[in-house]
């Protein structure tokens, strides 16, 4: 039977090499990972979870997240440009038409005006509220919205304070604080309504606030089933091929 080799006798050659491979490899991931462009190329591609949990590895990470354009409005953090722009129109009761414009509007479209922006929720902390059958073009004037996770996010600290609500930002945002439990509010509920305004963008701080302005003063807010509304923003799950699909 042939002898077993005895790898504590290896030769100083095959050692050496072994060293080689590793510090080999050891480089490559360091020339990839410490260079700032490639590791923006890699990371702006991550969803926005995924990236809050990237600028959790190290500082340099960190920095090259909070520095780069694209990746914070990811991150709803810095105000992304609208690129495409919708008339809505209402023929009947509940039924929204939707017809995609040339050009994008000049100016911050408002109700009156029924002109809508393709936009994105907040979906880090945030849950779409729109209608069950996924038609777009029933929240035509405005995305429907909630609290993620019942806003528990809230004890915590992090940036999410600072995020827009939609991308673009949405400027009014129509709010709904409901009050009491949930077994109140099917025979009836006590509410307060209210429009939420900023001329960068309404944030999620904004809406934690009065929430916990409303706590303040006694009252008990169900985070579960506050619902908020934006106002000419339109969420799209697959952008423009939805709603293509539902112009007719």
């Amino acid at each position: 039977m042939p002898r077993r080799k005895d790898k504590t006798h290896e030769s100083p050659q095959r050692i050496r090499n072994v060293a080689t491979r590793s510090m080999t490899r050891t480089s490559v991931s360091n020339a990839v990972f410490l260079t700032t462009e490639l590791l923006e190329n890699i990371l702006c591609f991550l969803s926005a979870k995924s990236l809050l949990k990237a600028s959790c590895v190290s500082r340099k990470w960190r920095d090259v997240v909070a520095g780069n354009q694209r990746m914070q409005e990811t991150l709803f953090l810095k105000a992304a440009r609208p690129t495409i722009a919708w008339k809505w129109s209402q023929p009947s009761l509940g039924t929204y038409r939707m017809q995609r414009l040339a050009d994008l509007p000049g100016f911050e479209p408002s109700f009156e005006d029924g002109i809508t922006l393709s936009g994105r929720l907040n979906g880090i902390v945030m849950i779409d509220h729109g209608d069950s059958d996924g038609s777009t073009a029933e929240t035509a004037p405005g995305g429907i919205f909630g609290f993620g996770n019942e806003a528990r996010w809230r004890f915590q600290e992090g940036c999410w304070g600072r995020m827009f609500v939609t991308q673009p930002p949405a400027t009014k945002v129509f709010a709904e604080y409901i009050l009491g439990d949930w077994e109140a509010y099917r025979s009836g509920y006590d509410s307060e309504d209210l429009e939420l305004s900023h001329q960068d963008g309404v944030t999620v701080g904004q809406l934690v606030d009065h929430g916990l302005k409303l706590e303040s003063e006694g009252k008990k807010v169900n985070w579960e089933r506050c619902w908020f509304q934006a106002w000419c923003r339109v969420f799209t799950s697959v952008a423009e091929e939805e709603l293509k699909s539902i112009t007719g």
